[in-house]
């Protein structure tokens, strides 16, 4: 039998009101909120933080690239870096049993980013472009956009096994994009913040049997336009996680823990769907796509409040659209502590 709790939910939608980002663009971190103790690595969990208490975590993604030759670059439009990396410190506080609020700050950083120089020649038989040389772009970085959100937890099944929340969050442009490289401002894509304010909108579930727990979370992103007249596009997450506690049944909450020591062994699916870029509302062939990681990881949670967590997402399906960097792997390692 399931209690529904919506005497909070105005609460809910007025606290969501100031900040938010998300790294996108052809090289992209993936949409996520940060989690909590008791998410999987990068399923997002309809577990909501205990009232009045708090949670501080840093999560690290970084993403291994295959880049594309300077062949591949010339004569194009073409870009290209080797990785990207984002640490994000999360903060969140448990308002009610079932109303969390958390910001979340990332710092993000590309390497070698790369692209043709586009040089216009007039020998008297008309202009024409020509690119052979490649210019180095440096290894961009800076301060990201930060992420005002929101958990609330709609339904909760009286044995507290089974949960479902409203996820939901507004994006300021509070990152930096001003970086230079090669002598000129990078392109939005390539700077550490977008410039647009932008709205998250999405659903958790959470159902635990024993030692299992399944999470599923649907996450969309409403991305408007921002620096230099670029909207990077809009982003649908799609997961889901099944996590297996080594020695035994897992408590039905992560925040009360019958052991000392608990290990989880995690396997998930991490999909992600972005639109093609918009420059000055012409949109971009060469971006947007469809990508699907097969994530293994391990978490460890001590019960003093707080736990570990690695993770390596594999691709399994890439279908981006025309020529991008593909992501060979992706390493996610957390830290989060609730007191």
């Amino acid at each position: 039998m399931f209690r529904f709790r919506l005497h909070t939910l105005p609460a809910c939608c007025a606290a969501l009101a100031a900040l938010a980002a998300l790294p996108a663009a052809a090289d992209h971190a993936a949409l996520n909120l940060g989690g909590g103790a008791g998410s999987p690595i990068n399923t997002e969990s309809a577990l909501t933080l205990p009232a009045g208490r708090w949670s501080l975590g840093w999560r690290s993604e970084y993403v291994n690239q295959g880049r594309l030759s300077d062949a591949r670059l010339a004569d194009s439009e073409l870009h290209s870096t080797d990785g990207l990396w984002v640490n994000a410190l999360v903060a969140a506080y448990g308002i009610s049993d079932d109303f969390t609020i958390a910001l979340r700050v990332p710092y993000v950083e590309r390497f070698n980013a790369r692209e043709a120089d586009h040089h216009v020649f007039d020998h008297g038989h008309g202009a024409h472009t020509h690119t052979d040389r490649i210019l180095d772009l440096g290894d961009p970085d800076g301060l990201g956009d930060a992420t005002l959100f929101g958990q609330y937890r709609l339904l909760r099944a009286a044995d507290d096994r089974t949960h479902l929340a409203l996820l939901a969050g507004i994006k300021a442009p509070t990152g930096e994009t001003g970086r230079h490289g090669g002598g000129e401002r990078l392109e939005t894509e390539f700077q550490p913040g977008s410039g647009s304010w932008d709205s998250l909108l999405g659903v958790a579930a959470t159902h635990i049997r024993g030692a299992l727990s399944w999470d599923v979370s649907l996450l969309y992103s409403f991305v408007n336009s921002g620096a230099q007249s670029t909207n990077l596009g809009d982003v649908f997450g799609y997961n889901l996680a099944a996590s297996y506690r080594l020695g035994g049944a897992r408590a039905p909450s992560p925040y009360d823990l019958e052991r000392d020591h608990n290990w989880d062994l995690v396997m998930e699916l991490n999909g992600e769907w972005r639109d093609r870029e918009q420059i000055h509302g012409a949109q971009q062939a060469d971006t947007g796509g469809n990508l699907v990681y097969l994530s293994p990881g391990l978490r460890y949670l001590h019960r003093a409040g707080w736990s570990l967590a690695l993770s390596l997402g594999v691709p399994v399906v890439q279908d981006l659209n025309g020529t991008q960097v593909e992501p060979d792997y992706r390493v996610v390692s957390a830290l989060n502590v609730a007191f």
